[in-house]
């Protein structure tokens, strides 16, 4: 993927990151519109595989009804947001293209700055007023830590299948 490939993509992604952290309700249709918007066109042209998204997509959800379910998470209205899961939804669209690049890197190098980074989302989610935290800073950030760790073991796997199958399928060499 050329550099300027991956700065296009990864400004789309902030976009629709922010646009459901300062939206969350007020925004969430407009939002997961986009999302959906951005996950079918990529789909069509070859470059993600749906049910490969919607695997990781139903894990990402799992995980954050498990944490909402046990009080991890507090939001605004009753329910699960939408927006929350507009954000699953384009975070694995970015997801699909990063892993490639991941994969350059040692596994626990990535699975630490992935624990961090997507522990830091959430409190940054917090931070703008999107989701609240009734347990202690430590305990919640070693929660989201340890399950983004072990999201990216899952992530890389069903990603680095696709990854090395397109590859195959098309000739290239690794």
């Amino acid at each position: 993927m050329k550099t300027s490939q991956l700065i296009l993509i990864s400004t789309w992604f902030q976009i629709l990151w922010f646009m459901a952290i300062l939206g969350t309700e007020k925004w969430q249709w407009v939002t997961l519109s986009l999302v959906v918007f951005t996950i079918v066109v990529s789909a069509k042209y070859g470059a993600l595989r749906l049910d490969r998204l919607l695997l990781l997509f139903i894990i990402g959800l799992t995980i954050d009804h498990t944490n909402t379910f046990f009080g991890l998470f507090e939001f605004l209205t009753a329910g699960f947001p939408i927006w929350l899961a507009a954000l699953w939804g384009i975070f694995l669209w970015y997801a699909n293209y990063l892993v490639p690049i991941l994969n350059r890197y040692p596994f626990w190098a990535v699975s630490i700055v992935t624990g961090l980074s997507g522990a830091l989302s959430y409190f940054a989610g917090m931070k703008l007023g999107a989701v609240q935290f009734p347990f202690d800073f430590t305990l919640t950030f070693m929660i989201l830590f340890a399950e983004w760790a072990l999201m990216i073991i899952v992530i890389k796997r069903v990603y680095r299948y696709e990854y090395h199958a397109t590859n195959i399928r098309s000739g290239a060499r690794h």
